[in-house]
């Protein structure tokens, strides 16, 4: 259907026939997620034993493909979309027969989503999160572009008409679906742009993720290529006359070059050509390489920004923005929307965008105690440096003690992030700086915080201290070790400033 015809949406309609081969690739993808290691055993077997494998895997394998195909017919034929006076209605089921009824009021975000299957047959995932679900409610698999257009046009209409608000010419930009293909983006990432980011990311937290997964692997899978992982690390560490300083030396540039290898690949298609617009009452987000993402982020659900730079992002002169938007605890990472590269200019429009300009001025600041550096020196400094130099003194003798030199290097790292922690205030926001490598910074609007909670163990309460907890409909954050008498103030005044607001928090 072209996007200029009429859609009538309260007869029943089928998604596009294209939807069959969308809902077969799903169908296909799961199976090969549950049992790829089964598969994998099958394959290597095969290979080490020089046999062709049992044909009765090859039956299976077919009857799962039979059984795919023929699911796949079933589902597009048995779903149905409609809407009647006040509703979306959904029916659908392969073998039990549901119908969903999703009241036009409740209808929060409507997105569009484009997997490579998506991409390649020209249609859209369309996705609806509904007020109070814990996940996306409705999702049509495979649709014209032009009719999820008509579709999305529709829905916001009648939620807005349905609130008692005009229709027609003074309807809000946003929800005239804009083409935002003839607008200008504020930000578009380019390769360079990605290429910037991909080496300024946190590629210690990939090293890790690799480190777990490759031992996990490789312990799964040990007996099958008859690799023991344990004894060929010992040899390694042996030839290097037992010292772990010359081994970590042999490791460390392989895996930070996969690391790096890694992050960068990840970055790229995620957030491939990431266009980010501006548009009434909101920002569009366009981002993805094989699965296409297209949001609108609504002002009145935006909770919180945080922006952040690290020393290699400053020198590309670069800012990482996360907007934090309302949703349940389940769906709170898929509700942050991230801008990981923007330049000032776009950080300064796009956070006037978000909450007035003057909200962000003439802030009185305080600082964290100084006792909170002793604490994350014996946490994590103390305790594990005295654990490691016994275990490196018990292997090696002596030469183990080096472990003894981590406690040194936390306490140089508590100072910093110690004197790193700001905790800002004025009549409308609440602003945190924290952090040791990426510097953040969160920007919490008074009226959008619903609880604060005041925590004390029995260390700050033998040294009159106080954390505090401050919760919003995006999550929690946390200011540490104030003292007491300050944090009963900051607490007092939070709540205060909440109950006077007459500010809608969403």
């Amino acid at each position: 259907m072209r996007k200029s015809e009429s859609l009538d949406l309260r007869t029943p309609h089928r998604q596009s026939p294209l939807a069959i081969l969308v809902i077969l690739y799903e169908f296909i993808r799961r199976i090969l997620s549950a049992f790829w290691p089964i598969l994998l055993i099958y394959v290597v077997r095969g290979r080490t034993t020089g046999q062709s494998g049992d044909p009765v895997y090859l039956y299976i394998g077919i009857g799962i493909s039979l059984v795919s195909v023929i699911g796949s017919l079933i589902s597009y034929f048995r779903y149905y979309y409609y809407v009647t006076d006040s509703d979306l209605v959904i029916e659908k089921g392969l073998i039990e027969r549901k119908k969903i009824t999703v009241p036009f009021d409740r209808i929060q975000t409507i997105n569009t989503e484009q997997k490579i299957i998506h991409q390649l047959f020209g249609v859209v995932k369309l996705e609806i999160d509904t007020a109070g679900s814990k996940k996306k409610e409705i999702a049509i698999d495979a649709l014209d572009k032009g009719v999820a257009e008509q579709i999305k046009f529709f829905l916001l209409q009648k939620k807005k008409s349905l609130q008692g608000k005009e229709t027609d010419e003074k309807r809000s930009p946003s929800e005239q679906t804009p083409d935002f293909g003839h607008l200008r983006p504020l930000i578009r990432l380019s390769v360079a742009d990605l290429i910037k980011i991909g080496v300024s990311q946190n590629h210690i937290q990939t090293a890790l993720l690799i480190i777990g997964f490759g031992i996990g692997f490789l312990d799964d899978i040990q007996e099958l290529i008859n690799f023991d992982l344990y004894s060929w690390v010992q040899g390694q560490i042996g030839q290097a006359s037992a010292s772990y300083v010359i081994f970590l030396l042999m490791v460390l540039p392989f895996l930070l070059l996969i690391t790096f290898v890694i992050t960068l690949i990840r970055t790229v298609i995620r957030f491939y050509q990431q266009k980010v617009w501006i548009a009434g009452d909101g920002i569009q987000l366009e981002s993805g390489l094989f699965t296409r993402h297209q949001s609108f982020i609504h002002r009145q659900k935006i909770q919180r920004i945080q922006w952040s730079q690290n020393p290699i992002k400053r020198i590309f002169r670069l800012f990482e923005l996360r907007i934090y938007q309302a949703s349940s605890q389940q769906e709170n990472a898929k509700k942050t929307n991230q801008i990981p590269g923007c330049y000032r200019e776009a950080l300064e429009a796009l956070r006037d965008t978000t909450f007035p300009r003057e909200w962000f001025e003439t802030m009185d600041y305080v600082q964290v105690s100084s006792h909170y550096r002793g604490r994350l020196w014996l946490y994590f400094g103390i305790l594990p440096g005295i654990l490691l130099g016994l275990l490196g003194y018990q292997q090696d003798g002596l030469p183990g003690l080096w472990f003894l030199i981590w406690i040194p290097l936390v306490w140089w790292w508590a100072g910093i992030v110690v004197r790193r922690w700001r905790i800002g205030l004025n009549d409308f926001a609440l602003y945190l700086k924290h952090g040791f490598w990426e510097v953040k910074e969160d920007f919490i609007p008074l009226y959008k915080i619903q609880a604060v909670r005041l925590k004390q163990s029995p260390y700050q309460q033998s040294h009159q201290l106080a954390s505090l907890a401050i919760s919003t409909a995006s999550g929690s954050l946390e200011v540490p070790y104030l003292p007491l008498d300050l944090a009963q103030r900051l607490m007092n005044y939070l709540l205060y400033r909440v109950e006077s607001s007459h500010l809608a928090w969403m």
